[in-house]
């Protein structure tokens, strides 16, 4: 997750840490046991927040870095990538003992085959996010070398569109000629929540947002506070209209949270230059970094123990503990090697 060097996005930092708690709720299932109307609305309208929001902040701060250097966009680029690459390939070594565990009994050639799948097209636990951004820095790198940056926007629009459909929208195209190809596309790719459907454009929205930063502080606060009241009440509209439609996949992509995530950013962005300029929220940000990382692992493992008995509530409070607690002695270590993996 790229960082800017030249600004403290304090809030940034704040909601960051937040949306990594709640992507510990969406995996240790936190929700699972209560209300079926409270738990569908604070999953769909509050926890699938997070991701996106990580999204397009890395898109954010990665478009910074090209503003501030244009000239230097490969080097960017490619050093963004290898930045990413390092913990990807780790915390996916450290998960594959689980994925080998929990498929045996099925031959070493179905193993394999699913456990490739999985590296090439849908990395498990929360790293799939992390080779969806790899993917979206190649593809939008070459929108910014030939500075076509709305042709970008545009492509991914329609590519959002693909995502929609093979995941919460799969009704709209059941029963047609569509679903076939849906279903064919899946059977192969797993997934659409990935670099080139969910990745790529929301990554560009964040560069778009970096290229009217300036832009965005003359937006008066009143009126993104009305525009953010008015995205919320669609967003409950459409979490209510899809509900109960045939859906694909996890049911995480909405059209509304994408506008949703773009105002809160904006008023990140806006609140950064009036308040809080000198609070440090660095360990903060690392810790999201490192929570969103570790807690896959921590909780795949403690499913092993099969303790009895434990609610969902004290698993999430288990993995989070847990993964906290592992994050500090390792930040506090403070090896290069170590940070690689952790912030």
């Amino acid at each position: 997750m790229a960082e800017a060097k030249k600004a403290n996005y304090v809030w940034i930092d704040i909601i960051k840490f937040i949306c990594a708690i709640f992507i510990v709720g969406i995996h240790t299932v936190l929700l699972d046991n209560q209300n079926d109307t409270i738990q569908w609305y604070i999953m769909h309208v509050l926890f699938r927040f997070a991701v996106p929001f990580f999204f397009v902040c890395s898109g954010f701060l990665f478009g910074k870095k090209h503003l501030e250097n244009p000239a230097d966009l490969k080097k960017i680029s490619t050093k963004q990538i290898k930045r990413l690459l390092i913990p990807f390939i780790f915390w996916m070594l450290v998960s594959l003992p689980y994925e080998i565990i929990t498929v045996k009994g099925s031959s070493t050639f179905i193993i394999a085959i699913k456990i490739i799948k999985n590296v090439i097209f849908y990395p498990w636990g929360a790293l799939w996010f992390l080779l969806a951004v790899i993917v979206a820095i190649i593809i939008e790198y070459f929108f910014l070398k030939k500075n076509k940056l709305n042709w970008a926007m545009i492509l991914s629009a329609f590519l959002f569109i693909f995502g929609l459909l093979g995941n919460s929208y799969y009704f709209a195209i059941k029963g047609t000629v569509f679903q076939k190809v849906m279903d064919m596309y899946t059977n192969t790719f797993i997934t659409t929540r990935n670099g080139i459907f969910v990745g790529f454009p929301l990554f560009t929205l964040g560069v778009c947002i970096a290229q009217k930063e300036e832009w965005i502080k003359t937006i008066a606060k009143p009126k993104l506070y009305i525009l953010l009241g008015i995205v919320l009440i669609l967003q409950i509209g459409e979490v209510t209209f899809i509900r109960n439609k045939a859906y694909a996949d996890d049911h995480s992509l909405f059209i509304t949270t994408i506008a949703m995530v773009a105002i809160v950013l904006t008023l990140c962005i806006k609140y950064q230059y009036v308040t809080f300029q000198k609070l440090n929220t660095k360990l903060l940000r690392n810790m999201s970094t490192g929570i969103y990382f570790m807690h896959s692992p921590v909780n795949r493992y403690l499913m092993l123990l099969q303790i009895p008995n434990i609610s969902n509530v004290e698993r999430f409070s288990i993995v989070l503990a847990i993964t906290i607690v592992i994050w500090l002695i390792l930040y506090k270590i403070n090896c290069k090697y170590i940070n690689y993996i952790i912030k």
